[in-house]
């Protein structure tokens, strides 16, 4: 399937076939990771595959999950640099990760808060100047869900988005963008709209003023509050965002993608308090 069709079909997995990924799978993957290139504001991800199913990480699922994940096979581990953007960055490599391997019928689940830092950091020797904010479970889905995948699913109601017209808007943030208005960008605005993030919260907001866009984060007191740093998970989800919308341009026959990203924040009036600028992708027209 190409991108768009993963990014369409693929949901969060969280129980899985034991069976263990060949070792053309885990060389076919290497390869994937090592062409990935840095993210918008510069920053590369180090990722490592750790396979599950060897003698030493077997207890990878039921100790340093909690539980939440069942058989998973394998993980992404990923370390970042701090860095200005370096969340972001972070979400946005991993993700376009993610949809490759939905690509290749495997299934993921991103690991935010419920997972233990320490037994994975070890696992990737996690440097001084590296931090460690997410992981991913990925291998063959199994279609019975759990108990625990359930509640999660329905706690977080993760098979509802909002309304295309609380996220996306023109000139101001008390105008909404409609499909119409869209135009040519009307499928990479769906493609980052389906998006996941942390409780479903879906904090972006992207504002279209002429030929540019502009992405904010709606960020969550919740989240501010939270023992987890929760925040940072936003900026993550922020960077899932523009993966799906630049994949979303990379597959337009009309676009085939012509923009950059930069740091441009417009001058607007009435801005939400709770609103940050985080970038601006700009049409090259």
């Amino acid at each position: 399937m190409n991108a768009i069709e993963a990014i369409r079909k693929r949901t969060s997995v969280r129980n899985y076939f034991p069976e263990p990924l060949t070792p053309a799978l885990i060389e076919d993957l290497r390869r994937e990771i090592r062409l990935l290139e840095p993210g918008p504001f510069g920053n590369s991800a180090r990722i490592v595959l750790i396979d599950a199913n060897s003698e030493s990480n077997t207890k990878l699922n039921s100790l340093v999950t909690y539980g939440v994940i069942k058989n998973a096979p394998a993980y992404i581990v990923a370390a970042i640099e701090e860095n200005p953007g370096s969340l972001e960055d972070f979400g946005y490599i991993l993700e376009r990760l993610v949809i490759t391997l939905t690509q290749k019928s495997l299934g993921s689940c991103w690991l935010g808060g419920t997972f233990n830092k320490s037994a994975f950091s070890a696992q990737i020797r996690l440097r001084e100047n590296e931090i460690l904010p997410a992981i991913i479970s990925f291998g063959k889905p199994k279609q019975k869900t759990t108990v625990i995948d359930k509640l999660f699913r329905w706690g977080a109601k993760s098979d509802k988005r909002r309304d295309w017209n609380l996220l996306f808007f023109e000139d101001d943030f008390t105008i909404p963008l409609t499909r119409q208005r869209a135009g040519i960008f009307e499928e990479p605005l769906a493609l980052l709209r389906l998006a996941p993030s942390a409780s479903n919260m879906q904090p972006w907001r992207i504002l279209k003023q002429n030929n540019s866009f502009h992405f904010y984060l709606r960020g969550s007191k919740k989240y501010r509050m939270d023992r987890f740093q929760l925040p940072n998970l936003q900026q993550i989800d922020l960077g899932i965002a523009m993966a799906h919308f630049d994949l979303g341009l990379e597959a337009s026959n009309v676009i085939k993608k012509k923009g950059i990203w930069k740091k441009t924040p417009p001058s607007i009036q009435n801005m939400p308090k709770d609103f940050s600028y985080i970038i601006t992708w700009k049409h090259n027209i």
